[in-house]
Formats: C-alpha cells, sequence, structure tokens
C-alpha cells in the first residue's frame, strides 16, 4: 500500500504558507461535489480552430 498521503499533505499545506507564493490564488477543494461545482463555474471558452 502506499503511504505518502500525510507526507505530502504536509508538504503542500507548507507551500500554501510560502510567502514567496502569497500572489497565488489557493483553491481548495475537499469533495467530488465541491469539485463539480467550481469546475461547473469557468465559464468555457471557445476554442478558434
Amino acid at each position: 500500500m502506499i503511504q505518502t498521503h500525510r507526507k505530502v499533505r504536509r508538504r503542500y499545506e507548507a507551500l500554501l504558507t510560502d510567502e514567496e507564493l502569497k500572489n497565488i490564488r489557493i483553491i481548495r477543494l475537499t469533495s467530488r461535489a465541491e469539485m463539480s461545482e467550481f469546475l461547473a463555474s469557468i465559464p468555457s471558452v471557445e476554442a478558434d480552430g
């Protein structure tokens, strides 16, 4: 079994508080429902193809 969730989570939590990244907007989605709602809120863009 892969056991990296805790380590990866700590690394991302540390990045979220990094002063060098303070200008980056972090969107934390904690469920599939939140992800679906977020993606549905993004306007679609037609490709000029």
